[in-house]
């Protein structure tokens, strides 16, 4: 009995040895994440596209291959500091949300916002690293360049940023509006002068002397609608100043410099005038408060003039303060010709509507490299994930979805860096395609973040969704992407208004369309599915000309607009894909291309299949093994053509 008793407790001590305890026994390694720019070949191969010229026929600056590789060095350097700064940043201003004191312990009004010194760093990172200079001081050096400069870099730092790209996307639009004005000799002096020291303000790589800036359109009344919403009334008080009094219902970057802000102007019969205009208003507490230089010292405003009646709870974007703000005749300078502050305001608007676009793109890229990475990492049914076909394919299709939202966003920045190059390196041309191209991509990368963000937190699993994962986060966070900016009703709706005040906009668009379609390198050999892909866009080139002459002059066929922006996002993204496939040489940008145009990777390759015969030619040609496993796992593939000259820039 004794030793039957002992031998119970021995095996009792091997089991418990045995047993799985917390922190003890199988753990699962985590997916990491390195360097955003190094570890990405489609980003790197769409940079070295757009700065090598291809979408103009000349390259952005003089000596293409070592501008390009200058550039190339830069952002590898870019993102290591990214990784070694930022990365490890995220969970404390996820968990160090702002906060609000009103009131001090004697009942003194505060309206104070108390941010954590993490976020207060992202400032100090942002001027330092010319997100927001470079788009303008390297101008010079870049052209056009310096845009997709200024947006290689925000893709890296935005989805690391915990939410500080939103103040610095306004701080861009910002920019670009003092730029407008000081250089407009038709303005005020004073105007003059104040719009420019803002504007080096905002332009500053002087972390102390840096500026970011806020937006405050909507109001109770109206988010998309500011014309009708817009309450706020503007009063000369004199010396070119003006009085705001009003209620902001949403103010993002609450604790900005500086604010962009719609009013309606009081006229001289007592009334507030319908249409209105656009002011700039000087917080009194944002972070950098000097005012030293002589053009600003009139502009701020009273300490009690601006309060902050409470701060949103969101879904997400949580790390970012955005608030309800009561102006008490908060002084402000008029920026925008009287009434006419929307039509002004639109310049903005689309800086903002691209910043979106690359905030999206940027949560994808890190999103899908976390998943490519884990399934290296994770072990099911005796296999590791990357060695299981499905996962592959899930994989490859999302990567393939990001590839072609990557197209969009970088040919939007570039368009947006020609134009501003001025007309004699751009002309009308690509002020149209910008026009029309900037709602569409801002409402495609948008959805199609949401939709990778939900399938790469399913390629993970359970643990996925758990909170501290880092998935729920980026997911709440990407919500946002549709709403901000305008929803994907407003957008297609804008894309409606363009083609019918500016109908040559349309005939820019699908010209653009079938010169990508019809590129043609004399280096590459031709290859058996392009004849497919051409036939395939250029009946949706046809559609879209068909729709748009039914969305023109019919109101009920309005409902429908929705879908043709999508055709048109995904016309182009098509046909940029194939260009690239053609001017790389590489049969993995073949294979992305057959994959986005004949088949949707929104439906993991399903809903989009043509016909039997087409079928019959994926099965032949886009179901290639070694491709598909490039594509999922980021992987370098063997079987890139000889003509290749991709490689050469990398």
């Amino acid at each position: 009995g004794e030793r039957g008793g002992e031998s119970a407790r021995a095996s009792r001590g091997t089991s418990s040895r045995m047993a799985e305890r917390a922190g003890v026994g199988f753990l699962q390694p985590e997916p990491a994440l390195g360097n955003m720019y190094s570890g990405d070949a489609a980003l790197r191969s769409t940079l070295s596209a757009y700065f090598s010229g291809w979408d103009r026929g000349a390259a952005v600056a003089s000596g293409t291959d070592s501008s390009w590789s200058a550039v190339d060095r830069l952002l590898v350097s870019y993102g290591d500091r990214l990784a070694a700064e930022a990365y490890p940043r995220l969970d404390e201003m996820e968990r160090n949300k702002p906060r609000l004191v009103q009131f001090s312990a004697f009942g003194r009004r505060l309206s104070r916002l108390d941010t954590c010194w993490e976020w207060r760093e992202m400032h100090r990172h942002s001027a330092a690293n010319g997100l927001i200079a470079t788009a303008y001081t390297e101008r010079k050096q870049y052209g056009r360049g310096a845009r997709l400069l200024q947006f290689a870099k925000l893709h890296l730092f935005s989805p690391n940023s915990g939410m500080y790209s939103c103040p610095l996307a306004m701080t861009d639009g910002a920019a670009k509006l003092m730029e407008i004005v000081k250089d407009d000799p038709r303005q005020a002096e004073l105007l003059r002068a104040t719009s420019k020291a803002v504007y080096d303000r905002l332009t500053s790589v002087d972390p102390d002397k840096f500026w970011t800036s806020g937006q405050w359109m909507t109001e109770r009344g109206g988010g998309s609608d500011v014309s009708d919403g817009t309450r706020t009334v503007a009063v000369p008080i004199g010396g070119g100043y003006h009085a705001l009094s009003g209620f902001k219902w949403f103010s993002s970057a609450t604790d900005a410099d500086v604010a962009v802000a719609l009013a309606r102007d009081r006229l001289q019969n007592g009334t507030r005038s319908k249409r209105l205009s656009c002011f700039m208003v000087k917080l009194p507490k944002g972070p950098v408060n000097d005012c030293s230089d002589a053009a600003l010292r009139g502009l701020r405003a009273g300490d009690d003039s601006i309060q902050i009646a409470r701060l949103k709870n969101k879904l997400g974007t949580r790390q970012l303060p955005t608030a309800e703000l009561e102006l008490k005749e908060a002084k402000a300078i008029r920026i925008s010709p009287p009434g006419r502050g929307v039509r002004f305001v639109a310049n903005l608007v689309n800086i903002t509507r691209l910043h979106n676009c690359v905030a999206a793109t940027g949560l994808m890229a890190k999103a899908t490299m976390l998943a490519q990475d884990y399934s290296r990492k994770r072990k099911v049914f005796g296999k590791k994930l990357c060695e299981l076909p499905l996962h592959l394919e899930t994989l490859a299709s999302l990567r393939c979805l990001y590839s072609a939202c990557l197209h969009i966003t970088f040919r939007c920045a570039s368009l947006q860096g020609i134009v501003e190059a001025g007309a004699d390196h751009g002309g009308p041309h690509a002020a149209h395609l910008l026009r029309i191209l900037t709602p569409v991509a801002k409402m495609y990368t948008a959805k199609c973040g949401v939709y990778v963000l939900t399938e790469t937190m399913e390629c993970i699993g359970g643990v996925g969704y758990m909170e501290d994962s880092g998935f729920p986060r980026m997911v709440r966070d990407g919500m946002v992407l549709p709403i901000w900016e305008g929803t994907t009703n407003v957008l297609a709706m804008d894309v409606i208004r363009v083609i019918q005040k500016t109908p040559d906009t349309l005939t820019h668009l699908t010209d653009d369309l079938r010169s990508m379609i019809r590129y043609r390198s004399s280096e590459t050999p031709s290859w058996a599915m392009r004849s497919a892909l051409c036939e395939c866009l250029l009946k949706k080139i046809s559609q879209i000309d068909s729709m748009a002459k039914l969305l023109t002059v019919s109101k009920k066929a309005l409902r429908w607009s929705r879908d043709f922006a999508l055709l048109i996002a995904k016309t182009f993204c098509g046909a940029a894909l194939l260009k690239q496939a053609e001017w790389s040489g590489e049969q993995l940008h073949r294979y992305i291309a057959e994959m986005y145009v004949l088949r949707n990777p929104q439906d993991n390759g399903t809903a989009g299949l043509q016909a039997t015969d087409v079928m019959t030619k994926i099965t032949e040609g886009i179901n290639n093994q070694s491709l598909m496993r490039a594509l999922a796992l980021g992987e370098n593939v063997a079987t890139t053509l000889p003509s290749t000259r991709l490689a050469s820039k990398l």
